[in-house]
């Protein structure tokens, strides 16, 4: 019976153990996803409109319109070709990120 108990206390150690570094590597994630920037020319700030009205006007433009950059290597694929054409800009229907955490998910 002391042996039973003995061996219970140990795997109830080693348990806590591991739930409390999954705890802290969690944490750890979070916090360093939570710092990431956002892309240069991301929104609809001022700067950005501004960058676009110094371009001077266009009588005709070009865009695509693409959904989740998520899957297999389809989105890839479809910016090798999009390079080739003359976009004047992209709408992303998805979310743009790489991996599905919440510190991607946080503006």
């Amino acid at each position: 019976m002391r042996r039973f108990k003995s061996g219970l206390s140990l795997g109830v150690i080693v348990v806590t153990a591991f739930l409390l570094g999954f705890q802290a590597y969690t944490f750890a994630v979070v916090h360093s996803e939570s710092q990431t920037g956002l892309p240069e020319n991301y929104g609809n700030f001022e700067r950005i409109r501004n960058s676009l009205t110094e371009q001077g006007p266009r009588n005709e433009f070009s865009f695509a319109v693409v959904g989740d950059t998520q899957g297999t290597r389809t989105f890839e694929r479809l910016c090798d070709e999009l390079r080739n054409e003359p976009l004047s800009f992209m709408v992303i229907l998805g979310d743009f990120v790489k991996t599905s955490t919440r510190g991607n998910h946080d503006y």
